[in-house]
């Protein structure tokens, strides 16, 4: 295995656990808690914080937050890891949704809380790590092709 390939060997099994570990299990956690109790009194958190949006309660951020950030999350993840052939594009889409997250919670909001610069971050992360694998993966895959074609083929 050349070093190109270990390096995206690494950078997606990096990805992969970010994705599942830092986005997916926070997000089906607090989801699933803002699904059970929309007031959001399980993650100390008051419905005043929505004054600024279109929802009374938190069951339909939660449903969002569970539902892409969490299994979506997942899902991309473990594609990551396992190597299957969309990993970079599903990367750099739960990079954007991140961002685009954190954004309108921002707008909405008109508060600041800790976590969101850093998934803010994360989603920066997972942006240019999902745009790198793309190309790492396309390299290795276009240096494997030349490799093919330049054996020397059996004299039949």
């Amino acid at each position: 295995m050349r070093f190109s390939e270990k390096l995206l060997k690494f950078t997606r099994i990096t990805s992969g656990l970010l994705l599942i570990f830092l986005l997916s299990v926070p997000a089906l956690v607090g989801g699933f808690a803002l699904i059970s109790v929309p007031d959001g009194s399980t993650l100390q958190m008051k419905t005043e914080l929505l004054r600024h949006s279109p929802f009374s309660d938190f069951f339909i951020p939660g449903v969002v937050l569970f539902s892409v950030n969490g299994i979506l999350a997942m899902i991309a993840g473990v594609l990551c890891i396992s190597g299957k052939w969309i990993y970079p594009r599903l990367t750099v889409f739960m990079g954007f949704f991140v961002v685009m997250w954190i954004s309108i919670q921002l707008f909405f909001i008109h508060e600041f809380i800790i976590f969101q610069p850093l998934y803010l971050a994360l989603g920066a992360v997972l942006i240019v790590l999902g745009l790198l694998m793309d190309r790492m993966k396309n390299k290795v895959s276009a240096a494997g092709k030349r490799e093919i074609q330049s054996a020397p083929r059996p004299v039949s």
